[in-house]
Order: structure tokens, then sequence, then C-alpha cells
């Protein structure tokens, strides 16, 4: 359960993950997320302090004629000062993992479109992309950046 298969991506440090999913299936601040078919979510599993944690929710957008092709965003609370809510944002092929090479997640597509859905000008957040050198040479498209979504002050 500790391996890695997919890297943290985005980090939100104002709210929880019920919020984050809830606020991007509703279109509470951008258009909504939103997957036509009910589909079966596996969840997975992040080491936070040596505790292994299941997934907490899913934000999902369905793009493209293929059902099964989405952006997808696993979400996991967290409590952390300035991290609440950890997301790993991915684009699932239509294959959806059959023979998918690595290439096809785009990770950092993925990142940059939860910054973009959040970075609205009806959203209570700012957000911003920190390079935290999180890179592993089995994700050719994540570039070790996350998304910091946080509270406007």
């Amino acid at each position: 359960m500790q391996s890695r298969k997919a890297p943290i991506n985005v980090v939100f440090d104002w709210c929880n993950a019920d919020i984050v999913k809830t606020d991007m299936k509703n279109g509470e601040y951008g258009g909504k997320w939103v997957q036509p078919y009910p589909k079966f979510k596996t969840d997975r599993y992040i080491n936070v302090n040596g505790d292994v944690q299941s997934t907490d929710g899913h934000a999902i957008n369905s793009v493209g004629a293929c059902p099964s092709t989405q952006f997808h965003m696993r979400v996991y609370d967290l409590s952390f000062e300035n991290a609440h809510v950890a997301g790993q944002a991915h684009k699932d092929p239509c294959t959806h993992n059959v023979g998918t090479p690595v290439a096809e997640w785009k990770f950092a597509l993925s990142r940059g479109n939860v910054v973009d859905w959040w970075s609205g000008s009806d959203t209570p957040v700012s957000t911003e992309v920190v390079d935290v050198g999180n890179n592993d040479p089995n994700w050719d498209t994540h570039d070790g950046k996350i998304g910091y979504i946080y509270a406007d002050t």
C-alpha cells in the first residue's frame, strides 16, 4: 500500500477533502467536474509520517468521447499547518490503466487543470505553482511542482 502510484501535485491549506470534491462537483466556483456514468473508484493510499492513509474522496471531470477519459484527482485529508488536503491529479486515458504508458497520465497538465479551476475570480482562494522537487523518473509528465491553493487573507 505504501508504494507510490502517482505524485502528490496539489495541496490545499484552507479546507478539507469533502469541501474540495463537493465544490468541484457542484461547480461552486467554475464549471462542474462531473462523471456522466457511475464509475468504480479504487482507493489509493499515501504515507503520512509512517501511517498509511486511504483516499478521502475523488473529483472527476469527464473529457472527450470516451467516458473513462477524465481528469481525476484523489484527495486526502491531512492535518498539517499549511497542508489540509493533498491531491493526486492525473488524466485517466480511455484504456484506463490497461497497457497505458505513464506518459498518458499527464500529471502536470492535470495539476494545471485543477489550479486553473480554483483560479477563477469568484473563488475565495489564491493559487500558485511551487517547485517542491518531488520528481520521480517513473513519472515523466510530472515536473516536481505542486499547485498550492490557499485562503485569501
